[in-house]
């Protein structure tokens, strides 16, 4: 799962970021089972983005890292919740940029899922062991 990028343009309150990710924990375990692994891709890095207003730019940096401490934090408290730090969309020639100049366009996610797939399968290596076989 990935969230919180608007919630922090939004400056969304940090404490209430962090239950809504536990709801959200508890949302998807009532729907597919108390067994199923979940990860939360931390927060992309934002350096300021074009298409922030200059004002809000110099704090942003910050306040994203706070919720994604806080969506740590929230992943800490569930039993097989994990946390993946994602570090962001890569740095990527071309138009890795929507039009909007702050969301990745289709191939940035492309390019960010493969990062994010990379990261998960050591993650899941390290993590969930496979089961010993049966000899």
């Amino acid at each position: 799962m990935v969230a919180g990028t608007n919630d922090a343009l939004r400056l969304r309150w940090p404490g209430g970021f962090r239950r809504d990710a536990g709801f959200l924990i508890r949302d998807v375990r009532l729907r597919l089972g108390e067994e199923v692994p979940l990860v939360f891709a931390g927060l992309p890095r934002i350096d300021g983005p074009a298409a922030l207003p200059r004002r809000p730019r110099l704090p942003m940096p910050l306040y994203v890292r706070l919720l994604g401490h806080e969506l740590k934090t929230a992943a800490t408290r569930g039993a097989a919740v994990f946390h993946l730090p994602s570090g962001g969309p890569p740095d990527l020639p071309g138009d890795w940029p929507a039009a909007d100049r702050f969301h990745p366009s289709p191939a940035g996610y492309r390019a960010w899922g493969r990062v994010l797939a990379s990261r998960l399968a050591t993650l899941t290596e390290t993590a969930c062991p496979p089961p010993a076989a049966d000899v």
